[in-house]
Formats: C-alpha cells, structure tokens, sequence
C-alpha cells in the first residue's frame, strides 16, 4: 500500500513538473542574429535611415531572434532554420514615397554570402525582392555548401525589364504564328 501511495505521489509531482515549468527554449545563435540585422541594415541602406521603423521592426539588436517576424529557428539549438524574405523590397515600397517608377533602377544588392552564417538553414525565401543580376549570377553557387537547405525560392526575381521584354518577344512571336 505504500509503495502505491510513493508512485502517486511520484506521478503527481512529475505532472505538476512538466505542467508548471516553462519548457526550455534554446536561444538564438549570436552569429545567425547579427547577419539577420546584416540583411536588414543592407535593405535600410538602399533607402536610408528614415525607413529603419518599417523594415522588419521586430529586428533588433537585442532580444530573441526566434521570436522575429519571418524568421524560425530549431527549438533545441537556437539555430535559424527558415527566413522567409519574401517581396521585403515591394512591401516597404508601398509604405514609402519612392522616387523612381521602374523598380530595377534600385536594385537589393543583397550579400548572398551573408546566410552562410545560418548552418541549418532548410528554406530560404527571397522571391519578388528585385534582386541585383550581377550578385544572384555569380553569388548564389555559394549557397550550395549550406548541406541542409532544401528550398531555395528565387521565383519571381525577374526584373520589371525582364518581365516587359519577356510579354514583347511572346507578343512578337505570337504575331508571326497568327500571320
């Protein structure tokens, strides 16, 4: 009878353990954390220092960054597992007064290099950023070394150029298919 009444007493005790103490949560990597504000600095400098508040304003340089907007991370080591990115650019150019007409005249000259530093990165999101040409054709082969990145999304990267080029030579070649 008392060694029943030991493993209730057990059992409850474990149960008030894992119900009552938080579950831990393992922090995000000091690393990963600067070269996510990296990327973030590089896209307040294409527009200056005004737009800091809008882009990402969850980024900051101190607190959780697995707690930031399009970021998640492996909730035992902390480390950054998927960046969704998507359309930054577009969405920070309908909240500000933009100069320009044609979006490729200010083109993201993103570090590709810079997610390197997130060695479990799976998924990474940079479609409809406006992308520089010259850094995505000669930068995105180093991406390969990540060994646990599986989705690389880039679609949509076409410039407003490259799209209007793309309807003109369709437009052309439709034409002599019709005459």
């Amino acid at each position: 009878m008392e060694h029943k009444s030991c493993l209730s007493w057990l059992l409850i005790m474990t149960m008030i353990t894992i119900f009552l103490i938080p579950q831990s949560r393992a922090v995000c990597i000091e690393e990963e954390q600067k070269a996510l504000l990296e990327i973030k600095t590089s896209l307040i400098n294409l527009y200056g220092y005004e737009v800091d508040v809008m882009v990402l304003p969850t980024w900051v340089d101190h607190g959780e960054c697995c707690d930031w907007e399009r970021v998640k991370c492996n909730r035992t080591t902390g480390h950054v597992t998927t960046l969704l990115l998507k359309n930054l650019k577009g969405n920070l150019e309908d909240n500000i007064r933009i100069d320009f007409k044609d979006p490729t005249e200010n083109l993201w000259p993103l570090n590709i290099s810079i997610f390197l530093q997130f060695e479990e990165l799976g998924r990474l999101d940079l479609s409809w950023n406006y992308l520089d040409n010259f850094v995505l054709n000669t930068d995105v082969e180093t991406l390969l070394s990540l060994k646990k990145l599986e989705i690389l999304d880039l679609i949509s990267k076409l410039t407003m150029r490259s799209f209007l080029l793309c309807i003109m030579w369709f437009n052309i070649f439709f034409d002599m298919l019709v005459k």
